[in-house]
This record gives structure tokens, sequence and C-alpha cells, in this order.
């Protein structure tokens, strides 16, 4: 269990590091870019596991008027909450966290695939 978790907040870091390379929507205090895209990635895990179940379950009756779509901004809620408590990490705006959330996502998701994990 210690292990998947330690593999996931890796994936994560090297997604998130991948996405600063290719945008400006994110940015990471210069020279200290490893530490903080670590501890962001814990934190997004840990918020992850415990809060966003919680919030996707409060959330139901306006996910089901919504068609599922009311997840990506609970996920970009998270997302967007992880960034502002790490400090030296910046994101734009709300709305830039729920797209960079869904490319994180299929970044995660690839990278888990190239690697054969999970």
């Amino acid at each position: 269990m210690l292990k998947s978790f330690v593999i996931s907040v890796l994936v994560t870091a090297v997604s998130l590091w991948l996405i600063d390379q290719f945008s400006d929507s994110i940015n990471f205090k210069r020279g200290k870019e490893v530490q903080i895209i670590l501890m962001l990635s814990l934190l997004l895990n840990c918020l992850n596991i415990s809060v966003t179940p919680i919030l996707q379950f409060l959330g139901i009756p306006i996910t089901i008027l919504t068609l599922g779509l009311f997840y990506f901004v609970i996920n970009g809620f998270v997302l967007f909450f992880a960034f502002n408590f790490v400090k030296g990490a910046k994101i734009k705006s709300f709305g830039t966290a729920i797209w960079v959330n869904i490319i994180l996502t299929a970044l995660e998701a690839g990278i888990n695939w190239l690697l054969n994990i999970r």
C-alpha cells in the first residue's frame, strides 16, 4: 500500500513537472522546483485520498444534474486549494485549475499505462 502511494506521488510529480515545462498556467519557484513539486504532489495525493471522496459524496445531487461534469469542478477545486497551500507553487485561476487537472489526469494515466502500473 505504501509502495503504491509513493509511486502515485512520483507519477503526479512527473506529470506536474511536464505541465510546468509546456505551459505558463502553473509556475514553481525557480531553484526549488523539485522540492515544491514533490510537496505539492504529496499534498495532492493526500487530498485525493481524504477530501475528494467527501466532496464528491456531498456533490452527488449537482453531479447528477450536470451529468457528471461537476466532478471536474471538485477536482479542480482540490488542485487549486493545493496550489494555494504550497508556498512557491502558483496557478493562474480556478478555471485554469480545472483544465490543468484534466491534463494532469491524462498524463498520470499515460505514465501509469507506460510503466504498467495498476
